[in-house]
């Protein structure tokens, strides 16, 4: 089983659009260990628009509606090759998460750490100091 987001529902559903908190592009990776999802999926890497994207932050979806800013690019056209945002970079960072919490011998004590961050997708605390403190004591708990 794969975990998906998308740009519906929006609100403070786990996603990794601008209006959430950094902390959270994260913590999908998390949900993915803690539900034992090995692969996470997400459309908009980069939905290509005529202006690249760098000027229409908030791609169409149809109906006169659009998706919330930042939902469809994690990266953006850049002259060199891709430029990744700062929420694409983060996406990375939770996925070698990830890969630490599949390190700890005691995956009980993971489910625990990524608990008090994140117990739903829509339930979480997104603040960096509940963040780094969880994140310090996976670190401590690898030794």
């Amino acid at each position: 089983m794969w975990i998906y987001t998308c740009g519906f529902p929006a609100g403070a559903t786990m996603n990794r659009v601008l209006d959430l908190p950094l902390t959270v592009s994260r913590m999908p990776m998390w949900m993915c260990f803690k539900y034992g999802c090995p692969g996470f999926l997400h459309w908009g890497y980069h939905a290509y628009t005529p202006t690249g994207g760098l000027q229409d932050a908030c791609t169409e979806a149809g109906n006169g509606l659009k998706y919330p800013a930042g939902n469809a690019h994690a990266v953006y056209i850049g002259t060199d090759g891709p430029l990744y945002s700062v929420r694409g970079h983060l996406q990375r960072a939770g996925a070698q998460d990830y890969e630490l919490f599949s390190l700890l011998p005691d995956r009980e004590a993971a489910v625990r750490i990524i608990e008090k961050v994140c117990r739903s997708f829509d339930d979480y605390d997104g603040s960096a100091e509940t963040f780094d403190e969880a994140r310090r004591e996976l670190l401590e708990a690898l030794g």
